[in-house]
């Protein structure tokens, strides 16, 4: 329910979140690390609530967004 009396409608979203050491060893010994991530796994179209400051009775979210990050620890 919004501010405004109406609703926004129901979704459901997933994620995924990889990671690996390429140089062999556990991931949490290894050198270098290499992490992925995928927000909104299914690129579902959604919308939350929006509180009074905005004019908009919902605030549309991300649709998918991909991120690596590389790490090398010495």
């Amino acid at each position: 329910m919004t501010v405004y009396g109406t609703r926004t409608g129901a979704y459901a979203i997933g994620s995924m979140y990889v990671w690996f050491s390429p140089l062999g060893g556990t991931v949490a010994d290894g050198p270098v690390q290499i992490s992925l991530r995928v927000n909104n796994l299914f690129n579902a179209a959604y919308a939350t609530p929006g509180g009074p400051e905005h004019l908009q009775p919902s605030i549309e979210q991300d649709r998918r967004n991909v991120s690596a990050e590389l790490r090398y620890r010495f």
